[in-house]
């Protein structure tokens, strides 16, 4: 089932190493795509996974580029699983706040981050809440 799935992605996501991070991506995918071709009862991807995946995206030697990328990516991803009916997964705050969080690292360095984290924040319903608004200042 997938709570043990998800516990396996939250090991490798967390564990500090970047192919192992990227194992955790990859099981996400597996499990994306075998939801969207089955619309499984039994195996689907959850939006804690995504939340996850964007929280840790963060910790690695990753181009300013490369981590806007991924983000854009692991939203996108997110979409469409709730798109197809995917009732686990809502882009909810916990999603988009760590999507914010992640740009937030980069807004320093990045005016492209910036951008994102303004185009995020203007989405007309977008997901946010208090600490959405405390991120994008950050």
């Amino acid at each position: 089932n997938y709570s043990i799935c998800h516990d396996a992605i939250k090991c490798l996501a967390q564990s500090q190493n970047k192919q192992l991070y990227d194992r955790a991506d990859h099981l996400v995918g597996i499990i994306e795509e075998y939801f969207l071709q089955t619309k499984s009862n039994n195996l689907y991807p959850i939006g804690r996974s995504y939340a996850l995946l964007l929280d840790y995206l963060r910790n690695f030697r990753l181009s300013d580029d490369e981590i806007i990328e991924k983000v854009q990516e692991l939203l996108e991803r997110a979409s469409r699983q709730e798109d197809a009916g995917n009732k686990s997964v809502e882009v909810n705050h916990h999603i988009y706040n760590a999507a914010l969080n992640t740009l937030a690292s980069r807004a320093d360095s990045s005016p492209s981050a910036v951008l994102l984290i303004q185009e995020m924040i203007e989405k007309e319903g977008a997901p946010l809440d208090h600490i959405s608004f405390s991120l994008a200042t950050k």
